[in-house]
């Protein structure tokens, strides 16, 4: 992943004391968030010290007016640039110009306004570097995309994110492998695990014993994510319901739990929308079917979530099969939220915000985790315009995060 560097520009022509007294204000907000703070550039000839790249970012600090050419320049090398002007000096005006032709020769570029720098800049830092994260994203398909994900899955969506990510890698592990490994799990390391997850919930209606597959299932993918290298996956779960007659919703959960991504059923752009919102969140995140819609008001549900996310758990079989174990998640009403999905074919990052009016499971016709959350907008563009069926839920607001990760990839932000 390519660094973040501060690059204080000014015109030769500049009063030193008066510059120095804003570039520090400049370092004091964003000195500890960047890898690098470069000297005062007042020439061409001396951006060839800095060392920017075009894997890195450039926060560009425009110190005076004059600094047109020298923000155009940093453009050339840098990955993304971003202006960030302050309220004197002809700072601004000389963002203006420069911005402008930036953007009218296609460069990758952003302008902030917000002085003294804080939110908005900090926001776009972590929105670029969860962008080139996925880009280079080590990502493990345990068996083959779920046949009914007719619009999540295939050729094209594969091509599709490779054309937005460049060195994302896909891993294919058949899920032959996934059943060795887990068959070579020795007994002795699951009791300390089976009865941590059941004294962890506040109900059961499945036995102990229930709890044995799927916990070796667990240490198994981790055995794989380990020897491969990898770093997120997306499994064919209900396959490995046919072949051991259990389900991966508990061993999903503790992964995410423990801030590894994993998906269900193949659906790559959900797997891919689960990692980048987590690194914006910083934080687990779930996904869910997208149950039901209307007006403002959403369900989602799913049979797994990462524990570390709910106020308590029980433990239930899984919906659709009656095997296995799933989880009943609660989560606490009032939870600020974000629904999001990265759609490669449309090239759109849609986002919603809302507010959860319900986190506990009340109807036996839906997966065990059941989240109703009431949207800040209506809800018809998911319907109307559907991207496919599983969403993401972040549990904070992230959607100034999004829209930049948007603007930097060139999504539309739907």
């Amino acid at each position: 992943m390519g660094r973040v560097y501060l690059i204080p520009v000014a015109s030769p022509l500049h009063d030193p004391q008066a510059v120095n007294e804003v570039l520090n204000q400049y370092v004091g907000a964003l000195g500890k968030h960047v890898d690098k703070v470069s000297k005062i550039v007042t020439s061409e000839g001396e951006l060839s010290n800095v060392g920017v790249t075009g894997e890195d970012l450039a926060l560009v600090a425009v110190l005076t007016g004059g600094s047109e050419n020298l923000i155009v320049r940093v453009s050339d090398l840098a990955g993304y640039t971003v202006l960030l002007p302050h309220k004197t000096m002809n700072s601004l005006p000389a963002s203006l110009e420069a911005y402008a032709t930036l953007t009218a020769s296609g460069k990758r570029s952003s302008l902030i306004v917000e002085w003294p720098p804080s939110g908005k800049v900090l926001d776009f830092i972590n929105a670029w570097r969860a962008a080139s994260r996925l880009s280079s994203l080590k990502l493990g398909l345990i068996g083959e995309p779920s046949p009914w994900l007719t619009y999540s899955s295939g050729t094209e969506v594969e091509s599709r994110l490779k054309e937005l990510f460049s060195n994302m890698e896909f891993v294919r592990v058949d899920l032959e492998k996934l059943y060795e490994e887990a068959g070579r799990v020795p007994d002795s390391e699951v009791p300390s695990l089976v009865e941590n997850v059941f004294r962890g919930a506040t109900r059961s209606s499945v036995a102990r014993e229930e709890l044995v597959k799927p916990l070796k299932i667990y240490l198994a993918l981790k055995s794989i994510i380990s020897s491969y290298g990898l770093d997120a996956i997306t499994i064919r779960c209900f396959d490995v319901i046919k072949e051991l007659k259990t389900t991966a919703c508990l061993p999903l959960a503790l992964l995410n739990s423990e801030g590894f991504t994993a998906g269900c059923e193949g659906d790559l752009p959900a797997v891919v929308t689960m990692y980048l919102a987590s690194k914006l969140s910083n934080a687990p995140v779930f996904m869910g079917n997208l149950a039901w819609a209307e007006g403002n008001e959403v369900l989602m549900a799913h049979c797994t979530i990462a524990l570390k996310l709910t106020s308590a758990y029980e433990l239930k079989t899984h919906f659709e099969s009656g095997l296995g174990v799933g989880i009943a998640g609660l989560i606490p009403e009032g939870s600020r939220v974000t629904m999001a999905r990265l759609d490669p074919i449309t090239k759109t990052l849609r986002f919603a915000v809302g507010t959860v009016t319900s986190g506990v499971p009340s109807s036996t016709q839906h997966c065990r985790t059941q989240v109703r959350i009431r949207l800040d907008a209506d809800s018809k563009n998911l319907t109307e315009h559907p991207i496919g069926n599983h969403y993401v839920l972040a549990f904070k607001d992230i959607s100034d995060r999004l829209r930049y990760v948007a603007e930097i990839l060139g999504l539309a932000a739907d």
